[in-house]
């Protein structure tokens, strides 16, 4: 089974959670256990005037024998078949009648060893022996309840935190995946696309047609070595794009483009291919048969934030389209720090504004 990773963590972080300290765990358990069994045997009942150690010993013997076994079983037993499975009522129910028998099996073994080993029994009063038994059957039945459920809870939270780190890890997986999907999407068709074209210029127009392969060489090894990195620089997506668009103006003859920065552009670092999909989406929809397709692109950074807006004359207005995949894809990379906006504008004729918070 694979460990989980959990990163940069305290000691006592690990110590809960890492399985190379599961041993530790339950020997300081267990010496906790020992130290309380110890402490009622013969802190307690030398208080009472009790000073007998054969006694006082195999009393924490089987005192320690009683605290395991209420632990254990309600960490293997009662806690991932009730607790964990949101079953509180039967839990917080089979959990008391466990302790509950647990205290009665404690005052049987107390009262054999206490009539073995002290030949000359202190005598109590009817009265005085029922009130304080029952006062110390209240006592002891809370105070195991406390401790049980207190070790319940940190199993509990054992148990959270184990799931927190399963379900990040799935993320992380479901953003590489869309990584993935995202370069295939830029790979496959367009490749095919841009080759094809390429060879019927390279006897027609062979500078146009080197021109082209240069322009899709730089493109594939951005995508092929540069986009394996979580992050990359701005600039290299703004080179990304240029040459994206460079390639669909020599393919097609009839798209126009600008690209515009301002701020320290330089210094930020954003995932890999995060814009291309609008600009793919914004010239997949602006194709029209003998007219002139315009984008416009602006890239601004200041305060640890990016804006990016798209302008291009559309005719399909760019929130009719699907961008639900690019959203969960920002959702996962930036939560609750970016803002996706469409809204029109008067030079053109469709606008999308990103703004990323780093």
């Amino acid at each position: 089974m694979h460990e989980l990773n959990t990163g940069k963590s305290t000691f006592l972080f690990d110590l809960l959670i890492d399985a190379r300290f599961r041993i530790w765990r339950h020997l300081i358990l267990v010496l906790a256990l020992t130290s309380i069994a110890m402490n009622r045997a013969f802190v307690s009942y030398q208080d009472m005037g009790v000073v007998n150690f054969g006694y006082q010993s195999y009393l924490s013997i089987s005192l320690l024998i009683t605290y395991l076994i209420m632990v254990y079983f309600n960490m293997f037993v009662l806690v991932p078949r009730l607790l964990l499975t949101k079953k509180y009522l039967w839990y917080v129910a089979a959990l008391s009648l466990f302790v509950l028998g647990v205290w009665l099996l404690q005052l049987v073994l107390e009262y054999c060893t206490y009539r073995y080993f002290l030949q000359n029994p202190v005598q109590v009063s009817f009265p005085e022996l029922t009130g304080i038994f029952i006062l110390d059957g209240f006592a002891t039945f809370f105070i195991y309840m406390t401790f049980v459920i207190g070790i319940s809870v940190t199993v509990l939270l054992k148990s959270f935190i184990i799931d927190n780190q399963r379900i990040h890890q799935l993320e992380n997986m479901k953003v590489q995946s869309e990584m993935e999907q995202l370069k295939e999407q830029v790979n496959p068709f367009f490749l095919f696309k841009m080759l094809n074209r390429i060879g019927v210029l390279a006897t027609s127009e062979p500078d146009k047609a080197s021109e082209m392969l240069l322009k899709l060489s730089h493109l594939l090894r951005y995508q092929l070595y540069d986009c394996g990195r979580k992050k990359v620089l701005l600039t290299g997506e703004i080179n990304f794009l240029t040459n994206y668009l460079n390639l669909e103006k020599l393919y097609s003859g009839n798209l126009e483009f600008s690209i515009a920065t301002e701020g320290s552009i330089y210094k930020m670092l954003v995932p890999p291919l995060l814009f291309i999909p609008f600009v793919q989406q914004a010239i997949n929809h602006t194709k029209t048969e003998g007219e002139m397709t315009f984008i416009q692109l602006h890239f601004k950074s200041d305060d640890q934030k990016v804006h990016f807006i798209c302008n291009c004359n559309n005719q399909t207005t760019l929130i009719d389209l699907d961008f639900s995949k690019i959203k969960q894809r920002l959702e996962l990379l930036f939560p609750k720090k970016y803002s996706l906006e469409f809204v029109k504008s008067e030079r053109m004729t469709n606008a999308l504004q990103l703004e990323l918070g780093m």
